[in-house]
């Protein structure tokens, strides 16, 4: 799956990702890099406000619920 791809179904299925332990915070893997994209849904705005990226090996601000 392309970056594009990814992007493109984050679009419509915002809750893909995996809930985190810190209420509405939700992670998503990246393809082929592994990368961790830690973010929350603003349903009033209609947006996903994206609050970290990290690297697999770096330590993480959040775990999995």
């Amino acid at each position: 799956m392309q970056y594009c791809d990814l992007f493109r179904t984050w679009r419509f299925f915002a809750a893909i990702g995996r809930p985190q332990n810190v209420e509405g915070v939700r992670k998503l893997v990246t393809p082929k890099y592994r990368y961790i994209i830690y973010y929350v849904i603003d349903e009033g705005a209609e947006e996903i406000v994206i609050l970290t990226i990290r690297h697999p090996a770096r330590s993480r601000e959040y775990r999995d619920v």
